[in-house]
């Protein structure tokens, strides 16, 4: 069984599964990781599975649902499903041994230290969640505002110096107007005015009182 059957078979049963033994190399167990902040908690990040392995004894009898999906996937007696797993671990541990590290096609990869302690590390973005299909991260980073610059109400403000223009001119008109019909100026019209206010204000006999 080549290395890359054997990602394959690890994956499968750990989307289904907390846990896969693997007799003679160990346990790769799926923990759910909880929504969590960005570093500079900008963005809320979904829930996941976080696949890691520790190296420990596995019993034949822990191993069995490991031995039935070799069984599965390449159709053989779960003797001989035996013999494939030992060969492929076989392999496993050479490249640890050598290499200090063995990559496990669409999961990640082993890697072994100076003591030959084994440790695993998951490819960036290994997703083995489906029931978070679909969940993506969601950005909280407030939206740069710019401030609204307020213009003057021109249309007001040129509403209002054609009223005073309007009110000025009326002004001129009744000015040249008086000095015309008055040829004393603006002695004639008061004296004209105070007239017209007289009438106004009283009746003849008051008039013939004042003397006006």
């Amino acid at each position: 069984m080549e290395v890359g059957v054997f990602s394959k078979c690890i994956r499968e049963l750990i989307l289904d599964h907390d846990e896969v033994g693997v007799p003679g190399l160990g346990v790769f167990s799926a923990q759910l990781m909880p929504a969590s902040f960005s570093d500079h908690r900008t963005t809320i990040n979904p829930p996941y599975r976080e696949l890691t392995f520790r190296k420990c004894d596995v019993t034949p009898e822990e191993g069995t649902m490991l031995n039935r999906f070799i069984c599965s996937e390449m159709s053989v007696s779960p003797e001989q499903a035996d013999v494939e797993l030992k060969w492929c671990l076989s392999r496993i541990h050479s490249e640890l041994e050598g290499n200090r590290t063995c990559t496990l096609p669409g999961l990640g990869a082993m890697r072994s230290t100076s003591q030959s302690d084994y440790f695993f590390v998951s490819d960036e973005g290994l997703d083995i969640f489906p029931d978070g299909f679909g969940l993506e991260p969601v950005s909280i980073k407030a939206a740069d505002v710019k401030p609204v610059k307020r213009k003057a109400p021109r249309r007001r403000l040129h509403w209002a110096i054609r009223l005073l223009l309007w009110l000025l001119a009326i002004a001129v008109i009744a000015v040249g107007a008086i000095l015309l019909v008055f040829p004393d100026g603006f002695a004639g019209f008061s004296e004209f005015f105070s007239g017209v206010m007289d009438h106004i204000l009283y009746t003849k006999e008051e008039l013939q009182l004042l003397g006006r």
